[in-house]
């Protein structure tokens, strides 16, 4: 295995997308209540002017509120729903009990309007700079191999540059884990070197690969 002692230096750019503000919706709120009676009903107080239904054995009993609807003597639980005059609906099933009205009161608060939206995110401002293989200064001609890496984890550019060459590279401007790899003809495979930090914030960044104090070093430069 090929091993040099390596050093990088680079950096992270965060873009902040602005979630889109969730809907509002409208907010309802019951009350009920139970007094004795000569017969069983469902006493529906308000909101007023608001279309009650009230879905009983023989049929939807409507009518406006405020409105009572007399039902079957027993205990038993309907579906009441209530239409506000701009369309909103609420449903529940209301108990009743046997010689007993049910005397309910519902408030209903309309959703205000949803807040705008934020602004798009903006697009990543990239910039362009070189990688230089002078690996060869190490007294050795290996083929090399760059990964950034953004603070996601994710390698966002990967370069294998020929022994004595040089590639160019755009990047998004941030800051970045700079992996550092050389060719071991013996394992047949990359070698691992050595991982550091990066920022890149202008054009023009450079990155070589050569000897440095008797060991192998990613030089930086703008």
């Amino acid at each position: 295995m090929i091993k040099y002692g390596m050093s990088v230096v680079f950096g992270i750019l965060a873009l902040v997308a602005l979630a889109a503000p969730a809907a509002a919706e409208d907010t309802w709120s019951k009350t009920v209540a139970f007094s004795r009676s000569d017969a069983t009903a469902i006493k529906v107080v308000e909101p007023e002017g608001y279309r009650v239904s009230v879905t009983a054995p023989d049929g939807v009993l409507t009518d406006t509120a405020p409105a009572v609807f007399k039902l079957p003597p027993g205990d038993a639980f309907y579906l009441v729903t209530l239409t506000a005059p701009g369309g909103a609906q609420w449903s529940n099933k209301i108990e009743v009990k046997k010689y007993q009205t049910t005397e309910l009161r519902v408030k209903h608060v309309a959703a205000g309007p949803a807040p705008a939206p934020g602004p798009a995110p903006a697009a990543a401002r990239t910039y362009i700079g070189s990688v230089r293989n002078k690996v060869a200064t190490c007294g050795k001609k290996l083929a090399a191999r760059v990964e950034f890496i953004n603070a996601a984890g994710a390698v966002v550019k990967n370069l294998e540059i020929k022994v004595g060459a040089m590639d160019q590279a755009s990047l998004p401007g941030g800051a970045y884990d700079v992996r550092a790899y050389v060719w071991d003809a013996g394992a047949n495979d990359w070698t691992y070197q050595t991982t550091q930090k990066a920022l890149i914030d202008a054009d023009n960044w450079s990155a070589t690969l050569a000897c440095g104090k008797g060991a192998l070093e990613i030089q930086l430069g703008k």
